[in-house]
């Protein structure tokens, strides 16, 4: 069995419809740390879905959905209500919301409904494989489609047609609501009509494709698009693709598996999310360890370069000076062994087998460290009256993460200096010791 096959292709375009209509709003809903909202609607529906039966004195699939709908928008203004005007914690204001209403629900099936055959799974567990069977009584160039997928496109050209038209407006209310208030946007009224297009999606995704797979799609592929975007619009068309990566892969594994299709494409959204946490080029896992390692590596690579150009000053040099006082911080033995393997395959270094010695662009690199390091050395000490002492500790800290631009305007606010609180020169600048002094103003 394929996925485009006449049985598999309408099951794929309401999983993959479904998946989209929850992956959009629930950018936002991620976005605004309301996450576990769909889970709230989710148990919030079930009188609704009683309400429904009652009036309409049978189980036709409208009026049910109608209930549910109301009783899921409920769920969200209550929720929301409680959040705002009772200073109660979101989370905590979501829990007492669906566990009243749920109860709610069973007692009024008990009450109402005991003796009729009325399954809330119609709604809560909606079974996706029913998409292949359950046709739309119209035709679209002479094919039926599902009709949960019609219920679906529609939704989503709603919800997609209120973004897209109120887009600065979720932008701003979204990330920054108080600035949205004093621009004369009302952040409440998006919030809530965020809300009924929350309450509006699920309740439309749970009869398609049940409520396990509508609460991860409202949450996994948002989770996802905010590690591999910090955009909104990048967000939601990573949300998107993971979506619909979730529901393909998802019907696949279930066909070769020959297990439920809702729960693997949920599962299949977890797998998707694992990946793009370990993978994810900035808010990644291993992205990150790189970057730290690499970090790590700089500063051994420059600690390395320091002693060598301080041991080279103390050779070279007037020989009345003591180098700096306190060693070299220690650092790892692996760590050390690859920054030295570093400087000597970048040219830095000649030599480590015996006596190592800087070469010219090791001692370049090395000028420009020893030269920040004394230039914030003169800094902590005239600025913060730091005792010559206790200079050198904090000034190798910082001089790993100071800029040559940054470190020629420190020097140009310092007045130049040519030496540095214990004494020692402070080198030349990149372009020359006489370009230095032909820079500095004459004294008067």
């Amino acid at each position: 069995m394929g996925l485009f096959d006449h049985a598999s292709l309408p099951i794929l375009i309401v999983a993959v419809l479904a998946a989209c209509n929850c992956a959009l709003v629930g950018s936002y809903l991620v976005l605004r740390r309301m996450s576990l909202l769909g889970d709230a609607i989710s148990h919030g529906v079930l009188p609704g879905l009683v309400i429904g039966f009652m009036l309409a004195g049978n189980r036709d699939l409208l009026p049910m959905l109608l209930g549910a709908l109301a009783a899921a928008l409920g769920t969200a203004l209550a929720t929301d209500f409680l959040k705002r005007s009772m200073r109660i914690d979101g989370d905590a204001a979501m829990g007492v919301v669906f566990t009243t209403l749920f109860a709610l629900g069973v007692i009024l099936i008990e009450r109402y409904a005991a003796q009729v055959d009325l399954d809330p799974s119609c709604v809560l567990y909606g079974q996706v494989e029913y998409a292949a069977i359950d046709r739309w009584s119209g035709a679209i160039f002479g094919w039926r489609p599902p009709r949960s997928a019609v219920t679906l496109a529609i939704v989503f050209a709603i919800d997609l047609g209120v973004i897209a038209l109120l887009w600065k407006e979720f932008l701003l209310t979204s990330f920054d609501a108080p600035l949205a208030d004093s621009l004369g946007l009302r952040s409440t009224l998006m919030h809530l009509l965020l809300m009924g297009m929350t309450a509006l999606t699920t309740v439309a995704s749970f009869e398609a494709v049940g409520s396990i797979l509508v609460v991860a799609m409202l949450v996994v592929p948002g989770a996802i698009g905010t590690l591999l975007s910090d955009r909104l619009l990048g967000v939601i068309l990573a949300a998107q693709g993971a979506a619909i990566l979730s529901a393909v892969f998802g019907l696949w594994s279930a066909e070769a598996l020959d297990t439920s299709v809702s729960g693997m494409m949920a599962v299949s959204a977890g797998g998707v999310f694992a990946i793009a946490f370990v993978f994810a080029p900035k808010h990644g896992w291993l992205p990150h360890r790189l970057r730290r390692l690499a970090l790590s590596l700089r500063i051994v690579e420059e600690d390395i370069l320091g002693v060598l150009y301080r041991k080279h000053e103390k050779t070279h040099g007037t020989g009345d000076v003591e180098p700096e006082s306190g060693a070299p911080p220690w650092h790892p033995a692996w760590l050390q062994i690859l920054a030295r393997l570093r400087l000597r395959l970048g040219g830095a270094v000649e030599s480590f087998s015996q006596e190592p010695a800087l070469t010219e662009r090791g001692m370049i690199r090395g000028r420009r460290l020893v030269r920040r390091h004394r230039l914030w050395e003169i800094y902590l000490s005239d600025r913060l009256a730091i005792p010559a002492s206790h200079l050198h500790d904090p000034a190798h800290r910082v001089e790993h993460f100071l800029d040559e631009e940054f470190t020629r305007r420190l020097e140009e606010k310092l007045d130049r200096p040519e030496r540095d609180p214990h004494g020692r020169e402070i080198p030349a600048p990149p372009e020359g010791k006489a370009a230095r002094q032909k820079k500095r103003p004459p004294r008067e």
